[in-house]
Protein backbone atom coordinates (compact mmCIF):
# COMPACT_ATOMS: atom_id res chain seq x y z
CA UNK A 1 0.00 0.00 0.00
CA UNK A 2 1.29 3.69 -0.72
CA UNK A 3 0.66 6.66 0.82
CA UNK A 4 -0.60 9.59 -1.06
CA UNK A 5 1.88 12.60 -1.28
CA UNK A 6 -0.32 15.19 -2.88
CA UNK A 7 -3.38 15.26 -5.56
CA UNK A 8 -2.16 16.69 -8.97
CA UNK A 9 -5.57 18.14 -10.29
CA UNK A 10 -6.12 16.56 -14.33
CA UNK A 11 -5.36 20.35 -15.26
CA UNK A 12 -1.32 20.06 -14.89
CA UNK A 13 0.76 18.62 -17.30
CA UNK A 14 -1.52 18.79 -20.14
CA UNK A 15 0.96 18.56 -22.58
CA UNK A 16 2.29 15.57 -21.48
CA UNK A 17 -1.13 13.90 -20.39
CA UNK A 18 -1.41 14.54 -24.11
CA UNK A 19 1.68 13.32 -25.50
CA UNK A 20 1.08 9.72 -23.32
CA UNK A 21 -2.13 9.39 -25.08
CA UNK A 22 -4.14 9.72 -21.51
CA UNK A 23 -7.91 11.08 -22.27
CA UNK A 24 -9.72 11.87 -20.59
CA UNK A 25 -8.13 12.59 -17.59
CA UNK A 26 -9.93 10.34 -14.27
CA UNK A 27 -12.25 12.90 -12.84
CA UNK A 28 -10.77 12.77 -9.39
CA UNK A 29 -7.39 14.31 -10.98
CA UNK A 30 -4.11 11.78 -10.42
CA UNK A 31 -2.22 10.80 -7.36
CA UNK A 32 1.47 11.60 -6.74
CA UNK A 33 2.87 8.93 -4.35
CA UNK A 34 6.01 8.08 -2.93
CA UNK A 35 7.10 5.20 -5.15
CA UNK A 36 9.49 5.75 -7.87
CA UNK A 37 8.75 4.82 -11.43
CA UNK A 38 11.87 4.67 -13.61
CA UNK A 39 10.67 7.00 -17.14
CA UNK A 40 12.57 7.73 -19.86
CA UNK A 41 11.60 10.52 -22.02
CA UNK A 42 12.25 10.09 -25.82
CA UNK A 43 9.84 12.54 -27.10
CA UNK A 44 10.47 16.22 -25.78
CA UNK A 45 9.70 20.00 -26.29
CA UNK A 46 13.08 20.36 -24.76
CA UNK A 47 16.11 21.17 -26.94
CA UNK A 48 19.72 21.36 -25.60
CA UNK A 49 22.22 23.26 -27.70
CA UNK A 50 25.75 21.50 -27.55
CA UNK A 51 29.05 22.75 -28.49
CA UNK A 52 32.52 22.07 -28.56
CA UNK A 53 35.88 23.91 -28.94
CA UNK A 54 39.66 23.81 -28.10
CA UNK A 55 41.09 25.16 -25.41
CA UNK A 56 42.29 28.32 -25.79
CA UNK A 57 45.46 28.68 -26.07
CA UNK A 58 47.57 31.47 -24.62
CA UNK A 59 51.17 31.48 -23.59
CA UNK A 60 52.52 28.28 -22.93
CA UNK A 61 54.88 26.97 -20.49
CA UNK A 62 58.18 25.63 -21.80
CA UNK A 63 61.96 25.82 -21.83
CA UNK A 64 61.91 26.66 -25.54
CA UNK A 65 63.69 24.68 -28.02
CA UNK A 66 66.62 22.13 -26.56
CA UNK A 67 69.40 21.17 -28.52
CA UNK A 68 70.75 17.47 -27.21
CA UNK A 69 68.83 17.77 -23.58
CA UNK A 70 70.36 15.79 -20.32
CA UNK A 71 68.37 13.00 -19.24
CA UNK A 72 65.13 14.43 -17.10
CA UNK A 73 65.93 18.05 -18.00
CA UNK A 74 62.70 19.63 -17.11
CA UNK A 75 61.50 20.63 -21.09
CA UNK A 76 58.49 22.69 -19.31
CA UNK A 77 57.29 23.32 -15.98
CA UNK A 78 53.68 24.53 -15.31
CA UNK A 79 54.64 26.50 -12.31
CA UNK A 80 53.00 26.27 -9.35
CA UNK A 81 49.03 26.17 -9.62
CA UNK A 82 46.02 26.86 -7.09
CA UNK A 83 44.00 24.20 -5.64
CA UNK A 84 41.51 23.70 -9.01
CA UNK A 85 40.36 21.71 -11.92
CA UNK A 86 42.43 22.00 -14.55
CA UNK A 87 42.36 21.26 -18.82
CA UNK A 88 46.37 20.48 -19.52
CA UNK A 89 47.40 20.27 -23.35
CA UNK A 90 50.99 18.95 -24.22
CA UNK A 91 52.39 19.40 -27.07
CA UNK A 92 56.18 18.11 -27.65
CA UNK A 93 58.38 17.05 -29.99
CA UNK A 94 61.79 16.30 -31.76
CA UNK A 95 63.82 17.24 -34.88
CA UNK A 96 65.58 14.12 -36.50
CA UNK A 97 66.74 11.56 -34.24
CA UNK A 98 69.01 9.21 -35.71
CA UNK A 99 68.54 6.67 -32.44
CA UNK A 100 65.09 6.43 -33.63
CA UNK A 101 63.71 8.29 -31.50
CA UNK A 102 63.07 9.74 -27.40
CA UNK A 103 60.77 9.64 -24.50
CA UNK A 104 59.21 12.30 -22.53
CA UNK A 105 58.27 11.50 -19.21
CA UNK A 106 54.91 13.77 -18.07
CA UNK A 107 54.78 14.35 -13.95
CA UNK A 108 52.26 15.65 -11.54
CA UNK A 109 54.53 17.19 -8.76
CA UNK A 110 54.29 17.96 -5.08
CA UNK A 111 53.39 21.35 -3.07
CA UNK A 112 56.72 21.21 -2.76
CA UNK A 113 58.19 19.99 -6.12
CA UNK A 114 60.56 17.76 -4.43
CA UNK A 115 58.91 14.38 -5.36
CA UNK A 116 56.68 13.03 -7.89
CA UNK A 117 53.33 12.21 -7.20
CA UNK A 118 52.78 10.51 -10.58
CA UNK A 119 54.54 9.93 -14.06
CA UNK A 120 53.79 8.99 -17.43
CA UNK A 121 56.39 8.56 -20.17
CA UNK A 122 55.55 9.00 -23.88
CA UNK A 123 57.58 7.39 -26.79
CA UNK A 124 58.22 10.02 -29.24
CA UNK A 125 59.54 7.84 -31.98
CA UNK A 126 59.98 8.28 -35.46
CA UNK A 127 60.73 6.03 -38.44
CA UNK A 128 63.34 6.36 -40.76
CA UNK A 129 65.32 9.29 -39.06
CA UNK A 130 62.15 11.77 -39.21
CA UNK A 131 60.88 13.99 -36.57
CA UNK A 132 58.03 12.89 -34.18
CA UNK A 133 55.62 14.52 -31.73
CA UNK A 134 52.81 14.39 -29.16
CA UNK A 135 49.75 16.15 -28.52
CA UNK A 136 47.34 15.37 -26.10
CA UNK A 137 44.87 16.92 -23.54
CA UNK A 138 43.83 16.22 -20.13
CA UNK A 139 41.40 17.56 -17.17
CA UNK A 140 43.26 17.54 -13.59
CA UNK A 141 42.29 18.35 -10.05
CA UNK A 142 45.91 20.11 -8.79
CA UNK A 143 45.97 20.57 -4.48
CA UNK A 144 46.99 24.07 -4.14
CA UNK A 145 51.12 24.82 -5.46
CA UNK A 146 51.07 21.45 -6.90
CA UNK A 147 51.89 21.56 -10.42
CA UNK A 148 52.37 19.55 -13.84
CA UNK A 149 56.18 18.86 -16.02
CA UNK A 150 57.14 17.83 -18.72
CA UNK A 151 60.85 16.00 -18.50
CA UNK A 152 63.28 14.97 -21.16
CA UNK A 153 63.52 11.02 -21.03
CA UNK A 154 65.77 8.39 -19.23
CA UNK A 155 68.84 8.99 -22.19
CA UNK A 156 70.29 12.38 -23.09
CA UNK A 157 69.66 13.19 -26.15
CA UNK A 158 71.32 13.07 -29.78
CA UNK A 159 74.08 15.83 -30.33
CA UNK A 160 72.76 18.71 -32.77
CA UNK A 161 68.95 17.16 -32.28
CA UNK A 162 66.33 19.25 -30.36
CA UNK A 163 63.58 18.76 -28.49
CA UNK A 164 60.72 21.09 -27.31
CA UNK A 165 57.81 20.87 -24.97
CA UNK A 166 54.61 22.87 -24.32
CA UNK A 167 52.13 22.74 -21.11
CA UNK A 168 49.35 25.10 -21.66
CA UNK A 169 46.69 24.93 -18.03
CA UNK A 170 43.31 26.67 -18.08
CA UNK A 171 41.39 26.45 -15.09
CA UNK A 172 38.00 24.89 -14.98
Amino acid sequence: MSTHLSSISSTFFVNLLNRLGVRPPPPDGFDLINMVQPVTLVDSDIVLAVSSSSQLLDLPFSAGYTVAPAANLVLADGGAQPFGNYLVQIMAGTGSEANGGTSIIVARRNAANAADIWTQAFALTSQFNGGSSLNFQLRITLQANERIVVRNGLTAGTALVGIQSNIWLTAG
